[in-house]
């Protein structure tokens, strides 16, 4: 789980769409696509491994992100702190999206394990109903940690 906070004030247009996402140690995406939406993000914080088409990189704080919409990717954080990010959307199907599934949060936290969790046959439905179709499982911590050991911690 994390925790994402809605950054466009509510009398201000949809788009663009910024959303500030928390992620703890481990968090992840699965696989997926963005079918009308380029995903950008900022790393405010930590360390992220992505895998985007056939590439991976590392993304870490004060790097910018540009992800192509229709190529799949999915990502891990591995910094032991989590990590923050300030996604921006030139759409507002992914804030739909979390409007939809998210649950307002009652403290400025990250959910506890288990808390909050939606059950996968809502979250499968709500990214077809998005257009972010889930393609496959997320990148796992063996990936990622084999990842950063080839590439020198780059």
């Amino acid at each position: 789980g994390g925790l994402a906070i809605l950054r466009n004030p509510e009398s201000a247009p949809r788009t663009p769409a910024m959303i500030e996402m928390r992620f703890p140690q481990g968090g992840a995406s699965p696989l997926h696509a963005h079918a009308k939406i380029d995903d950008t993000f900022y790393v405010f914080e930590g360390e992220i491994v992505v895998r985007y088409g056939d590439d991976m990189f590392v993304a870490r704080a004060g790097d910018v992100v540009s992800l192509t919409h229709g190529v799949p990717f999915t990502f891990l954080v591995t910094s032991e702190g989590g990590a923050r990010v300030l996604m921006i959307h030139d759409g507002d199907s992914f804030l739909s999206l979390v409007e939809e599934l998210g649950t307002p949060a009652t403290e400025f936290r990250l959910p506890r394990e288990g808390e909050f969790n939606a059950d996968p046959e809502t979250v499968m439905r709500l990214c077809e109903k998005y257009e972010t179709p889930v393609m496959g499982p997320p990148l796992s911590e063996a990936e990622a940690r084999e990842f950063l050991s080839n590439a020198g911690g780059q």
